[in-house]
């Protein structure tokens, strides 16, 4: 017999989209759902189009409150969820029939503690079936715990489906400390208490990414978030003792990318401040240690080897000139 699927659904201003992604999921292979749709305090039609859903359909569960973000909007419909597993789809997104079924299939079969699938509109390496045995930390474990991580495939909460006794009975949450980054940080403590997870290529999750969304957009503090994901990445994959070098550059990598872009990002237009406050600002990345650290693992060449010396040498009077002298021309 088919065991209750809960689908938390976070929706803001979802007016143009949650219909469709909530039947998507009704008209999915996999009957035994609850879809439970938090509206995070829309100011458009969103309430009374799920509140509709929910009369037509009992397996529609549609609250609303006040705007409190997108990981409050997780953890109420978390609070509210009565099945024994948990699935996330976000309202802009939509999922093909057999999402939840394959899911389901790919947790049961290989008796694990998360599943993970892959998403149509994220192009990835070819990865056959595995699952991971954190018991055992052998070299193909290692490797393919990391090649997950390399392909992003860790990071968001959909086209994942999740033990709900772990989630309560470690009390686990979406934080709220952090701007973006939340659900990978999520994730990492998630599977911190698994003994196995997952993965087969299915590929039924539609990924709709909108305009401005938190992935693309300036970010002020992106090297300080990105810090507070990196630590989440590396102490869960020192939790398992499979922190290879391997790994260890990677993370490395993140942390560099982060602060590559951030030093950029401040000499954009969409930095707040004049040049006295921009070179203090690239003064700071320069002169952080984890940043500094991470130079001694980067890939050299993904960079320039001008702009790469001056993040070696901390030299970020010569990169501010750069910038400026860039900027005018």
């Amino acid at each position: 017999m088919e065991k209750l699927v809960s689908v938390i659904i976070p929706a803001y201003n979802a007016e143009k989209s949650i219909e469709k992604c909530v039947l998507s999921l009704l008209e999915g292979s996999y009957k035994n759902i609850e879809l439970v749709i938090v509206n995070d305090g829309s100011s458009d039609n969103t309430k009374s189009i799920i509140e509709s859903l929910a009369e037509n359909d009992n397996r529609v569960v549609a609250f609303s409150w006040e705007n409190k973000g997108v990981s409050a909007a997780r953890n109420k419909g978390m609070e509210i969820a009565n099945g024994e597993y948990i699935a996330f789809v976000d309202s802009d997104d939509y999922a093909q029939n057999g999402y939840i079924f394959d899911l389901y299939k790919t947790l049961i079969e290989s008796d694990s503690d998360l599943a993970v699938n892959s998403i149509i509109e994220r192009e990835i390496e070819k990865l056959n079936p595995f699952t991971i045995d954190f018991q055992n930390n052998d070299v193909q474990n290692c490797e393919n715990f990391l090649k997950l991580n390399k392909n992003f495939l860790i990071y968001p909460p959909y086209a994942k489906l999740y033990k709900a006794k772990i989630i309560k009975d470690n009390s686990l949450i979406f934080p709220i400390f952090t701007s973006y980054g939340e659900d990978l940080i999520f994730n990492c403590e998630y599977i911190k208490k698994c003994k196995k997870i997952s993965f087969a290529d299915y590929k039924n999750y539609h990924y709709i990414e909108m305009q401005n969304s938190l992935s693309t957009k300036y970010r002020a503090d992106r090297l300080e978030n990105g810090l507070i994901i990196n630590k989440a990445i590396k102490e869960m994959f020192t939790h398992f003792n499979m922190l290879t070098s391997e790994a260890e550059k990677y993370i490395q990598n993140r942390i560099f990318d982060d602060a590559y872009n951030s030093a950029f990002e401040t000499w954009s237009k969409e930095f707040e401040g004049g040049i006295i406050k921009k070179i203090n600002r690239t003064k700071q990345i320069f002169n952080n240690r984890e940043v500094f650290l991470s130079t001694a693992f980067i890939d050299e060449n993904k960079y320039s080897p001008a702009i790469l010396n001056t993040f070696k040498h901390k030299s970020y009077i010569l990169f501010s000139a750069k910038m400026l002298l860039s900027n005018r021309g």
